[in-house]
């Protein structure tokens, strides 16, 4: 029997996409998969476009929260009760696989590496305002595995991309590590980060999926709502969790933290500079200063 899949999708007022996703999901070519769709709208126009489309498909499971969850809490419990596969894939609702293949692939370097705790792959990125489709860099350069110390640091170093949309890793091993427990933009890759450090990393080289970039996505709105003390509670919850599980391969957590405080850093003023924000760049400043 081979290794179940779940691919999880979380979903809030995504409709105008979601068939997309759904369907992208259902076109992969591998056989022992469920697609679990978890609704936290508040409209019924997701829960009619399920019905009136994928019910009938025995992959599909639909589950429509009583009461909003809220983003990361959507994500959590999608994987702690209503996933059942050995290997997990979590998609927002706005975003597509662009290879039927991919599922197969990169369950069978899960399979075939013991030590992997996650495979990834390139992306596109679709910006919708724009109007254009862009290629993600790819993992070309580097061997199909390598430890994920090793990716951590590079990925700081904007050397490697990160692109949880295409991050097949295992259920277990999630739970074990408390997935989606951080209340933050950046749930995703707080939780990854600390399950890759823990084994290695494996590398599909396509792209294999696609991001919508849009007006609405919760990246885009966590600049605007951002207190400063908020910026760097994602990477300081991961540098806890290195610092608890104590060193591995002569990773050096301390400069891992700073990049990635120097890379939001960044990031955010970028943001402000663009939005002509000039009282909340003072404040930023103002923070920095005394920490």
């Amino acid at each position: 029997m081979s290794t179940k899949v779940t691919i999880m999708i979380p979903t809030y007022n995504q409709s105008a996409y979601l068939k997309q996703c759904v369907d992208s999901a259902l076109q992969q070519d591998y056989g022992n998969l469920e697609i679990v769709i978890s609704d936290d709208s508040d409209n019924c126009l997701t829960e009619n476009l399920i019905a009136s489309n994928y019910l009938c498909d025995g992959r599909v499971k639909y589950f429509r929260n009583s009461q909003r969850l809220g983003r990361v809490r959507n994500y959590r419990k999608t994987l702690e009760e209503r996933a059942s596969g050995e290997y997990v894939l979590n998609m927002d609702g706005d975003d597509w696989l662009s290879c039927p293949s991919y599922i197969r692939e990169a369950v069978s370097m899960l399979d075939n590496n013991a030590q992997a705790v996650c495979v990834m792959a390139g992306i596109k990125c679709l910006d919708e305002q724009a109007g254009e489709l862009t290629e993600e860099p790819l993992f070309t350069e580097f061997p199909t595995f390598i430890k994920g110390t090793d990716y951590l640091m590079l990925n700081a170093k904007k050397v490697i991309p990160f692109n949880h949309l295409t991050a097949l890793y295992r259920r277990e091993n999630a739970l074990a590590l408390d997935f989606y427990s951080v209340n933050t933009i950046w749930t995703d890759s707080q939780s990854l980060f600390r399950l890759i450090y823990t084994g290695d990393i494996g590398f599909v080289t396509r792209h294999v999926g696609v991001w919508r970039l849009h007006g609405n996505n919760e990246s885009r709105k966590f600049f605007a709502e951002v207190k400063p003390a908020q910026l760097f509670m994602s990477e300081q919850t991961v540098m806890d969790f290195f610092e608890k599980v104590g060193s591995r391969n002569n990773f050096d957590s301390r400069k891992w933290f700073s990049l990635w405080k120097y890379n939001h850093t960044k990031e955010y003023v970028i943001y402000l500079l663009k939005e002509h924000e000039s009282k909340k760049l003072l404040i930023f400043l103002s923070y920095l200063v005394v920490q």
